[in-house]
């Protein structure tokens, strides 16, 4: 939230250059109309907005849509390998700043990585759907040569494949450390989880992944 003011500039940028508009559309509004692109996926958004008069009178505060160009976004990822997606079919016009002022995840993530010369990044894969995003409002941001490089790690999961959070019984360090379980086991499990043999060699092993019931029980 510190860092909220630097987030105005780019909107700014954006919106000069003719790629946002201001949305007042509801959430039943647009789930009335919008269609998923595979079960359990999040809504497409239908672009009811996109061709409204960005001055009328407003039903409610509007928030700030990017008007995603045509076009396929590709790249290769360090995990998951060659990735690519048209997000103007798979997602729509993606919110920016929502209604109540604040900035969206896709703008913040991509202008702090911009800001601070990211090169690498390294995460769940549960993100792998929207890099193609990112790495959109980068270029359109100036970023075409800066845009990180990414690896998108499978998630630790527990026993029966449901994610760890932060209220799963035992999940966190203190909780592993508390239960008698050494520091040097948690790294040896989490490194044959990541497919790191002794000498140092990787063999990415998806179907590892899973994290010992031990370390998930009650």
């Amino acid at each position: 939230s510190a860092r909220t003011p630097l987030y105005h500039a780019p909107i700014d940028s954006l919106t000069r250059h003719g790629h946002t508009y201001p949305c007042d559309c509801s959430r039943t509004e647009i789930a009335r109309v919008a269609s998923a692109p595979h079960a359990g996926e999040e809504l497409v958004y239908p672009g009811l907005c996109r061709d409204r008069d960005p001055s009328r009178d407003f039903r409610r505060s509007p928030a700030i849509r990017l008007r995603v160009p045509e076009g396929r976004v590709a790249f290769v990822d360090g995990v998951a390998g060659a990735q690519e997606q048209d997000v103007l079919r798979d997602v729509g016009d993606f919110v920016l700043v929502r209604g109540d002022g604040v900035f969206a995840y896709q703008i913040a993530v991509t202008v702090d990585d911009l800001a601070m010369d990211i090169t690498d990044v390294a995460r769940g894969d549960d993100l792998l759907a929207s890099t193609a995003r990112q790495i959109m409002l980068a270029r359109l941001l100036g970023g075409e040569a800066r845009v990180p490089r990414y690896a998108h790690v499978p998630l630790v999961v527990a026993a029966d494949r449901t994610r760890l959070a932060k209220r799963t019984p035992g999940a966190t360090v203190r909780a592993l450390r508390e239960a008698g379980i050494t520091a040097n086991e948690i790294v040896d499990e989490l490194s044959r989880a990541l497919g790191v043999a002794a000498d140092g060699s990787v063999s990415w092993r998806r179907d590892e992944w899973p994290i010992p019931a031990r370390w998930t029980s009650a």
